[in-house]
């Protein structure tokens, strides 16, 4: 690590993910590495519902909005991960 210089791991870029545990806290993984490009995500639509009557004393329309994503590895070779044990 250099001050100015991005973040490396064997010349590959680092990223961080503030939603993977913390080492040492719980057991699961908390270090991912490898090609994620053999994972796929898949954007299933969105849905819009609008509503008038839920406000109807203020006067107001409330939209909602759905999205629905799913996805998966399609080669789980090109990832590996580091498990930390229980505290």
């Amino acid at each position: 690590m250099q001050a100015g210089v991005p973040d490396a791991l064997l010349g590959y870029s680092v990223v961080s993910d503030n939603n993977v545990q913390s080492l040492g806290t719980a057991a699961g993984t908390a270090v991912l590495f490898g090609d994620f490009s053999g994972y796929y995500l898949r954007d299933c639509g969105v849905r819009y519902d609008i509503s008038t009557d839920y406000a109807f004393a203020s006067d107001m329309t409330t939209v909602r909005v759905i999205q629905r994503l799913d996805g998966a590895w399609v080669d789980v070779n090109g990832v590996r991960g580091m498990k930390s044990p229980t505290t």
